[in-house]
């Protein structure tokens, strides 16, 4: 739980945070990124319910916090503000905690560029495919994420092979971002994430996922 001495309206945020982000952990299954369409707009609560942006977010948050008291910050010597501070650090600690975790449930990969520029991290767990903060790609004219039970799409003479699910245009080209993914009768031997563009008929990158 977060801290409970905080003012009024910094706890109904805090426990707004929490209630969405604990909720992700425990039911990530529907795959629905309604709130991704506008990538932009995302809110902060929206954007915790990704494991990769939730613990690059909480790391933040705890090392700023951490700064203030190292550098002996004037806030702090105000007993309440100190007080505040310290719960604060505890709570985002703990989200970190929980992120961490989080990811360890699912299949991670590393982004290797073919012959565009693809950088960033992916974690796929229980149907929804999460992109991580330093996502980064060139742009294109029709980038779409594909899924694929191929190791390596370079090996390839065709594209797309059938056992490849695609998940829609790329939301953007730059940061974290999350990909709802169909029913399929495949899923357990899907390994692979896939950017390609479909009017170019060009391979971006891909990340291989391994637990």
């Amino acid at each position: 739980m977060p801290p409970t001495n905080f003012p009024i309206p910094i706890m109904k945020r805090l426990l707004l945070i929490s209630t969405v982000f604990l909720t992700a952990c425990a039911s990530i299954t529907d795959g629905s990124p309604d709130a991704e369409n506008n990538h932009a707009s995302i809110p902060l609560k929206e954007r915790l319910v990704n494991p990769l942006f939730a613990e690059q977010y909480s790391k933040a948050m705890t090392e700023r916090l951490t700064e203030l008291v190292i550098d002996k910050d004037p806030i702090i010597e105000d007993e309440k503000k100190a007080r505040y501070v310290e719960d604060t650090k505890r709570y985002w600690m703990d989200i970190d905690r929980k992120s961490r975790k989080l990811q360890q449930q699912g299949l991670t990969g590393q982004f290797v560029g073919d012959k565009e520029y693809v950088i960033g991290e992916a974690l796929l767990i229980n149907n929804i495919l999460f992109l991580g903060t330093k996502f980064e790609t060139d742009p294109g004219p029709e980038l779409h994420i594909f899924l694929s039970e191929v190791l390596d799409p370079r090996d390839l003479e065709e594209f797309p092979d059938p056992s490849f699910v695609d998940l829609g245009a790329l939301q953007s080209p730059y940061g974290a971002q999350r990909y709802g993914i169909p029913v399929v009768t495949n899923i357990d031997a899907l390994r692979t994430v896939i950017l390609w563009d479909n009017q170019l008929k060009r391979l971006y990158g891909f990340a291989q996922l391994s637990k």
